[in-house]
């Protein structure tokens, strides 16, 4: 059974926090300057909303590993045997370690990994996330933001990852946890305009107007510096968009 907390042990909670701290600073790096908040003010934001977001599904890691370990035999029996024996070597090596060796590691490590930290394949990775991925698709949303949640913190770098977490999210009506994901898959493609206007949706869908036209707005410029003709094209459907919110914003 893929046991997350027997993997990261008492590291959990501190596993948790620098994920969210990288995360926040990866996201308001790629996002344009305020001049109404100041940098070190909006990672402190992000990171309390990444934080509350990971906080709330954390005792649920315990079923995401079940529940993604399933999904993998059933759709991979080669994959989840390998997945598994990995896993196993890895809980069998760390309940032998010097917690304290990690625990340095974390809070050294600039920008942290924690499938890196803690010797993941990518090939495991990999297979995890098509479990996921399957469960998105069989529309069991509540399931796959819990098996996304727990991929993402294991190996926070996959584009394809942030963007399935966010609509997994968004239609489990999880707009907040939908909206960090999407900031997090922009930081990982900002000349990407998509992410920002499904964040938009989720802040719309959240009742936050001002934020979704300031995402739209951005995405607007990213479509128009698009080579990407069909890219360029989204421009005039984003304009639309943020007629018809500026009308919702002044019904407000």
């Amino acid at each position: 059974m893929l046991d997350v907390k027997m993997i990261l042990g008492p590291n959990l909670s501190q596993v948790m926090h620098k994920t969210c701290f990288t995360l926040a600073q990866e996201v308001a790096k790629s996002e344009k300057p305020s001049p109404f908040v100041n940098k070190e003010t909006r990672v402190s934001q992000l990171e309390a909303q990444a934080e509350k977001f990971f906080e709330k599904l954390s005792n649920e890691f315990l079923d995401a590993g079940q529940i993604l370990e399933a999904t993998l035999k059933k759709i991979s029996p080669h994959n989840h045997e390998k997945v598994v024996k990995e896993l196993q070597k890895l809980q069998s090596d760390i309940s032998t370690s010097n917690f304290e060796a990690f625990q340095g590691q974390i809070h050294t490590q600039k920008s942290f990994n924690s499938r890196t930290l803690f010797k993941i394949s990518e090939d495991s990775i990999e297979a995890l996330s098509q479990a996921a991925i399957r469960l998105m698709e069989d529309k069991l949303f509540a399931d796959a933001v819990k098996a996304f949640v727990l991929v993402c913190i294991i190996e926070p770098n996959i584009y394809r990852n942030w963007i399935c977490l966010g609509h997994s999210a968004f239609h489990s009506k999880q707009y907040d946890g939908a909206i960090m994901a999407y900031y997090m898959a922009s930081s990982l493609s900002p000349t990407t305009p998509w992410p920002l206007i499904w964040a938009a949706n989720a802040c719309e869908m959240n009742h936050e107007i001002e934020e979704a036209l300031d995402l739209l707005d951005r995405a607007k410029v990213l479509a128009r510096e698009s080579e990407d003709k069909e890219i360029c094209a989204l421009a005039h459907d984003i304009k639309e968009k943020i007629a018809l919110l500026t009308v919702k914003k002044r019904g407000v």
